[in-house]
């Protein structure tokens, strides 16, 4: 089966109202007439910019970490808050030298204890990643 008239479709849609410029330009639009759903949620489109001027505070983060000795890097959170780090754990595994990225995406007792078990509390750093800011299912 071809699909090739219904990509053809989206793609003159995509053209005609001009999704690609007014993306890039922040109009909330696109996707719905109210902006607060929308408005925080375009980070992404100047990430690398913002992410570049740190590069040099980040160099110096991840060399005091390694110099002090932390061994893991357990990152707390649920669904869309870890998919992005579980990509890059995934993808680049972990530097020698530096602490290993564990990714716990469950409440689930057992999954929480067999983290627990894996690190050394003094040699790990925890940071809880929450999309809303609130949530709050963690508790070592």
């Amino acid at each position: 089966m071809s699909h090739n008239s219904e990509i053809a479709s989206a793609l003159a849609y995509l053209e005609q109202n001009q999704v690609v410029s007014r993306t890039w330009s922040g109009d909330h639009t696109v996707w719905k007439p109210d902006p607060t759903e929308i408005a925080d949620r375009l980070g992404w489109l100047t990430v690398t910019d913002f992410m570049r001027q740190q590069a040099s505070d980040l160099a110096s983060f991840a060399a005091e970490v390694r110099d002090v000795g932390f061994k893991h890097f357990v990152l707390m959170g649920m669904g869309g808050s870890n998919l992005g780090p579980e990509v890059l754990r995934q993808t680049f595994g972990s530097a020698s030298g530096y602490p290993e990225l564990i990714v716990l995406d469950s409440t689930v007792p057992g999954w929480v204890q067999s983290v627990t078990d894996a690190i050394e509390p003094a040699q790990t750093i925890l940071l809880v990643s929450s999309k809303s800011g609130s949530t709050t299912d963690f508790f070592f």
